[in-house]
């Protein structure tokens, strides 16, 4: 999941920044798992208060 969150963050930085990726920032969509694995979809049940930070940030409210 937090792979998931991680590259999200870099996407939304590149465009903020209107740049191109580092090396280091390419590499970073290699570790996104998809989000019906491993328990990621946890993230998206409302019921699962422990992940409302990570929904928050999804919906570009942090």
């Amino acid at each position: 999941m937090e792979a998931n969150l991680e590259t999200l963050r870099t996407l939304r930085t590149l465009q903020a920044e209107d740049r191109a990726a580092t090396a280091d920032e390419r590499s970073r969509p290699a570790r996104w798992g998809s989000w019906g694995a491993q328990g990621v979809w946890q993230i998206f049940d409302e019921d699962r208060h422990e992940h409302a930070a990570q929904r928050e940030e999804l919906k570009g409210r942090c």
